[in-house]
């Protein structure tokens, strides 16, 4: 579901990958998934640290 919608959304704008980052909504959604994917990290070498250190 997912492909077939980016794949129309690359038809609507003429196969550019502009609309990613064009649109603030969808800006401000890949700036989330970066900060997920980065807290997500940064916690799991937190507990690996704690736990090399008891």
């Amino acid at each position: 579901m997912a492909e077939t919608n980016l794949r129309k959304a690359l038809l609507m704008y003429d196969n550019s990958w502009s609309f990613l980052y064009e649109r603030p909504i969808a800006l401000a959604f890949i700036v989330l998934a970066v900060f997920s994917v980065y807290s997500t990290l940064r916690m799991k070498k937190r507990q690996k640290l704690q736990q090399a250190t008891e």
